[in-house]
């Protein structure tokens, strides 16, 4: 699972980079494993990514898990940390995310363990997605 807007190139204000998730993604896929981008619900506005076209694609094919948001007339506001490590602890799946969680992985039995060993760190150079440690895939 994918914590969709830090984890992605080209976020900026004045839409999100959905080109990234996608490619993010496609790593995962490629190397046959299930992979699910999460977004605040929000992003799914007009105007709200860079590329709306291919943001509904991944979201029809039902690769996205959309977070509920407080709506505000000029921006939409989601903490979807929390959702990311309750799916990932009640599916039983890894993260890969660069956020350590430190400020909400005691506030469930089992979700401080989930960070230290599902929590795959990425990293982007240029427009390659990759991760330190492809093993930790098996």
């Amino acid at each position: 699972m994918l914590p969709g807007e830090p984890s992605v190139p080209g976020n900026d204000p004045e839409g999100f980079g959905v080109n990234g998730l996608a490619i993010a993604l496609k790593f995962f896929w490629d190397r046959g494993h299930e992979a699910y981008g999460m977004l605040p619900k929000f992003r799914l506005k007009p105007g709200k990514s860079n590329d709306p076209g291919l943001l509904n694609q991944l979201y029809r094919k039902d690769c996205l898990i959309t977070t509920p948001c407080k709506e505000f007339p000029s921006r939409g506001m989601c903490y979807d940390d929390r959702f990311m490590l309750e799916i990932a602890a009640r599916f039983n799946c890894a993260i890969c995310s660069n956020d350590q969680y430190r400020d909400i992985m005691h506030e469930r039995p089992g979700w401080a363990e989930l960070v230290r060993t599902r929590r795959i760190p990425f990293a982007w150079n240029s427009n390659t997605f990759t991760i330190g440690n492809e093993s930790a895939l098996q």
